[in-house]
């Protein structure tokens, strides 16, 4: 099992430059699919954030790991709903497709929920993917780094 955080700051995360996907795999130790099979949301000093735990189906690039923890921030806690831009928040059974980091927190740029078949991106990049074979194609034996 791999465990990735996403530190969460103040200010929320914010991008110079949203890399491009060759970019974004190149920077991560795999790029899997999988299903939300855990969702837990914990108390944070910025409000909430939820640990979620990700049954890998397939893997798209790089090593296969079993199943992927993520810490994204915001959540749902009984009436509060909080939500950052970008950041997606997941339902248990939701299918979802992570770009795994090598070392460090995850990186935003690299959380898609599937719906229906069709990638959506939070970021709304310039060069959208529709489909995990598409983002599987556009990936094309890109090499994802190792472990450090």
């Amino acid at each position: 099992m791999m465990l990735l955080w996403t530190v969460m700051t103040a200010h929320g995360a914010t991008f110079s430059r949203v890399p491009d996907w060759p970019e974004l795999a190149g920077r991560s130790h795999a790029v899997v699919q999988g299903v939300v099979v855990a969702a837990d949301v914990f108390p944070t000093p910025q409000g909430v954030a939820t640990r979620y735990e990700i049954e890998v189906d397939e893997v798209i690039a790089g090593p296969r790991d079993q199943a992927v923890q993520l810490v994204l921030p915001g959540g749902r806690a009984g009436d509060l709903v909080q939500r950052y831009g970008g950041v997606p928040l997941w339902d248990v059974g939701d299918e979802v497709v992570v770009f795994v980091p090598a070392a460090g927190p995850a990186m935003l740029a690299g959380v898609l929920t599937v719906d229906g078949g069709e990638l959506v991106d939070p970021l709304g990049r310039p060069d959208p993917v529709r489909t995990v074979a598409e983002l599987r194609e556009r990936l094309g034996g890109a090499v994802v780094a190792p472990l450090e």
